[in-house]
């Protein structure tokens, strides 16, 4: 499932967050699918994922590639599904499901991106979005496209190398071990050439 992290872990506590990440990502794809969001690829949402794309994914693949299965089921609903035009009392409910859906694909992102996640896209969000992705995507972009955004910051985050996640925090390590170390060759040096001069008499 290392494909649902948006950086490699170096810890216990880097795990658990991704087995959160993952169990998030196949809620989202569940609510797409309008199966009970458990979080786990059970039989329901493995039936539903190859129905509704014509497939014949098993549970592992689905658990490994939730987000951007959860985007082309997005894409099918919005264009072919009969919800998506229905007027009245149906259009609100589809409308508010929809909207509800976005939130929490909102929240996946906002969780691989680090910052607090609400389901709300804030000006901390949109920031660290557009860093991220070397984009200016505005909120209303990223709330509509959280899904595919979410995917690209995972095929960045699978380029970083393990560090880079704890770089500010090495960083200065890293200096402060350069600066021990220079202290303790001069001082070494310092006290060689102390025993080499010769004591003076009275």
């Amino acid at each position: 499932m290392g494909q649902l992290n948006a950086f490699p872990w170096d810890s216990i506590s880097s795990m658990t967050q991704y087995a959160q990440a993952a169990v998030e990502a196949v809620k989202v794809l569940q609510g797409y699918l309008k199966v009970p969001a458990t979080g786990v690829a059970d039989e329901a949402t493995v039936t539903a994922t190859n129905k509704t794309l014509g497939t014949n994914h098993d549970a592992n693949y689905i658990v490994q590639n939730a987000i951007p299965l959860a985007e082309k089921v997005r894409l099918k609903a919005e264009t072919g599904s009969p919800s998506g035009t229905s007027s009245g009392s149906s259009g609100s409910a589809a409308a508010a499901a929809q909207a509800a859906r976005r939130k929490e694909a909102v929240k996946v992102l906002q969780g691989h991106l680090g910052v607090v996640a609400d389901g709300i896209v804030g000006p901390i969000t949109m920031a660290a979005t557009n860093k991220i992705l070397g984009t200016h995507y505005t909120a209303a972009y990223i709330t509509q496209y959280a899904v595919p955004l979410t995917d690209q910051v995972l095929r960045i985050g699978r380029q970083r190398p393990p560090w880079y996640k704890n770089w500010k925090i090495l960083l200065p390590i890293g200096l402060g071990s350069v600066v021990i170390i220079g202290a303790s060759v001069w001082a070494g040096k310092a006290s060689a050439r102390k025993k080499l001069v010769a004591p003076t008499t009275p």
